[in-house]
Parts: C-alpha cells; sequence; structure tokens
C-alpha cells in the first residue's frame, strides 16, 4: 500500500504579505519572528527570503532592499529567492496596514 502525502495547508498571499511588511518595517519582522520559522513558509523562495531577513536581524543589519539583496547574494540564495525585482515586488505590494496581522494565514 503507497502512502498518500497530502500537502500542508498554505497561502502564499499572506506568505507574500508577511514578506513585504517584514522588509517595510522592523516591527512587523519581529513580530512575524515571535510565531513563524522559516519552515512554516510553503513557497521555497519565501524560506530563503524569510531565514535571510532573521539572519539579517539577528546581525542587527538595517534591512532595506539593497542590503536583503546583498544578503542573498553573499550567500549565494539572490537567484533561488527570486531576484532583487521579486523583492522590491513584495515590498511594494503588501499594504501596511497587513503588517498588524503578522502571520494569519501560514500558520493553520
Amino acid at each position: 500500500m503507497t502512502k498518500k502525502t497530502i500537502p500542508s495547508p498554505h497561502n502564499l498571499d499572506a506568505e507574500c504579505h508577511v514578506l513585504g511588511a517584514s522588509i517595510r518595517e522592523p516591527e512587523a519582522l519581529a513580530r512575524a519572528r515571535a510565531i513563524l520559522d522559516a519552515d512554516d513558509f510553503h513557497e521555497p523562495k519565501h524560506q530563503i527570503i524569510f531565514a535571510a531577513l532573521c539572519l539579517m536581524s539577528d546581525s542587527r543589519r538595517e534591512i532595506d532592499l539593497i542590503s536583503l539583496g546583498d544578503c542573498l547574494e553573499k550567500r549565494n540564495e539572490l537567484q533561488q529567492a527570486g531576484t532583487g525585482f521579486y523583492l522590491a515586488e513584495l515590498a511594494a505590494n503588501c499594504p501596511i496596514a497587513y503588517s498588524g496581522q503578522i502571520g494569519m494565514g501560514i500558520r493553520s
């Protein structure tokens, strides 16, 4: 008998909003880290981006699109994370008001 794999529930829009808010607002990243780990993200590139944001925060580096792209490039992960254009798209498409609802919809 073959074991059937059931995909875990996920919400890619919620993942994008969490990442966008975390790029734009340091407080949003702190709130996200309180309830989420990189493994909670379904999309592999989102796992990479969130892990890089956490690393930067732990190193007390200022987070913006340029420094995030630089961090990912130094870790040889920029292409896997979707390039600088994708990072900019995440930040631009996240409503600031969403940051107060960090994590909702990612963990079920």
